[in-house]
């Protein structure tokens, strides 16, 4: 069978037919639904690979920049992945792989002229050899995943005791949670953290606007909560973001109080947003990952497992602008 490749904006793409492949794709997430693709930028397009009855079999969608004549493609904030969604598969897994061979040799092959590409993609994509035969690099990453198919209190018991000890203190100082429906506390917790230099987000004043439109979506597509742990005397010291896709709970974001941090009210939060999703009959609580050593620690402690997801990319820039960018 042929397969053909075509690039759409988002404006030509029918939304419901495009959720739908996501939703049924096994690399599908909430990052790559039409309205959040929309919301995080407009000027989003997709490759479109069709067999010869024109169904989908695999799309990608990007988001391409131009600076003098150099071409990238890169994530937005707040995208923990993009990268390939293929179909669902009922081919013996030797044949699955040629598809997604061919499908991807496709992609790839449409971005030749790309200067500079690098993407997260989806825990559940596990075919990258082609971008490796291209030319791309290929870097291992890791999210943390806490399994909710365990009872409440196996959840508990799989705590670090510094996080036990964490609860304990919330408990003592009285602290409270409560679902809200606005981001006002949120930003203003960002921006205290801010002041005393340690910016959350890291990427200007945009990001805290994206954030405050990232989250009025969510709340009113009901496809997030948002958790605020508070004093006794009703002060604000905690806030998390979390989004809903599928049987999954997402940590999208959140902050603590950089002067309550001794009240474990961080902690807190996140134990009653896995207490919650535990009660919604959610399966996982993804922690989103990090890096950083003393995030990942953080996370960790919840009784985490880490996931490990790909990160591919290629720079083909002039030597001095790959300094820049911070790529070889």
């Amino acid at each position: 069978m042929a397969y053909t490749l075509s690039i759409r904006s988002a404006h030509d793409i029918p939304q419901q037919e495009w959720d739908s492949f996501i939703q049924a794709s096994p690399e599908g997430s909430l990052y790559a639904l039409y309205d959040y693709l929309s919301l995080v930028r407009q000027e989003w397009q997709a490759y479109v690979v069709m067999d010869e009855e024109g169904h989908w079999c695999a799309v990608m969608p990007y988001w391409k920049k131009k600076k003098w004549s150099f071409t990238s493609i890169s994530q937005p904030l707040y995208t923990q992945y993009w990268g390939i969604c293929f179909r669902s598969f009922e081919e013996a897994t030797r044949k699955a792989f040629q598809l997604k061979k061919e499908w991807m040799q496709l992609i790839i092959q449409q971005m030749e002229g790309i200067h500079l590409f690098a993407m997260n993609f989806s825990p559940a994509f596990e075919y990258p050899i082609p971008f490796h035969w291209a030319g791309y690099e290929i870097h291992t990453r890791y999210t943390y995943h806490l399994d909710l198919s365990l009872s409440l209190t196996e959840l508990k018991q799989g705590l670090s005791s510094n996080h036990k000890r964490k609860l304990k203190q919330a408990q003592k100082a009285g602290l409270e949670r409560q679902s809200v429906k606005r981001s006002e506390h949120l930003l203003r917790l960002m921006a205290r953290n801010r002041e005393q230099g340690h910016d959350i987000v890291g990427a200007g004043d945009a990001s805290y606007e994206m954030l405050k439109k990232l989250t009025a979506y969510l709340l009113q597509s009901q496809q997030g909560i948002l958790l605020e742990v508070m004093t006794p005397e009703k002060e604000v010291i905690a806030v998390g973001l979390f989004a809903i896709y599928q049987n999954k709970y997402l940590y999208l974001a959140g902050c603590q109080h950089p002067d309550h941090r001794q009240l474990g009210a961080q902690a807190f939060m996140i134990w009653e947003a896995i207490r919650q999703a535990k009660h919604s009959g959610a399966k996982i609580f993804d922690f989103e990952g990090s890096m950083l050593e003393g995030v990942e620690e953080f996370f960790r402690k919840f009784g985490a497992q880490p996931v490990p997801y790909l990160q591919i990319r290629r720079n083909r820039l002039p030597l001095p602008l790959r300094w820049i960018h911070g790529l070889r």
